[in-house]
C-alpha cells in the first residue's frame, strides 16, 4: 500500500506544478493583453447632451400631437391613441386610404 500512496502522491505533486504553470502562462498572456489594450486609443463617447440633439425625438408626430392640446396627456392611453389616429386622418398623414 505504501508504494500506492507515493505514487498517488508524485501524480499529484505534478498536477499541482503542472497547474501552476498554467496558471502563470494565463496570467502572462492576460498582462500582455491588458498591455496591448491600454496602449490603444479609444474615442470618448459624445456627452448624453450630444446624443440628444443628434437624433429626432423618440415621440416624434405622437409628441406633437400631445403638444398642441395639454389635455390630451390626461386621457387614458387607448383613448390617446384613438385620437392620434383620428388627427393623423385628418391631416393627411395616415397610411389608410381614408374609406
Amino acid at each position: 500500500m505504501p508504494e500506492t500512496e507515493m505514487i498517488l502522491l508524485v501524480l499529484a505533486v505534478c498536477l499541482l506544478a503542472w497547474l501552476a504553470w498554467q496558471a502563470g502562462r494565463m496570467l502572462a498572456c492576460l498582462a500582455r493583453i491588458e498591455a496591448r489594450l491600454s496602449e490603444v486609443s479609444v474615442p470618448a463617447e459624445p456627452s448624453s447632451h450630444e446624443n440628444a440633439s443628434a437624433r429626432p425625438s423618440s415621440g416624434g408626430l405622437f409628441e406633437s400631437f400631445l403638444d398642441e392640446d395639454p389635455a390630451r396627456r390626461s386621457l387614458p392611453k387607448n383613448e390617446q391613441f384613438a385620437a392620434f389616429r383620428e388627427w393623423r386622418k385628418d391631416k393627411g398623414l395616415s397610411w389608410s386610404s381614408g374609406k
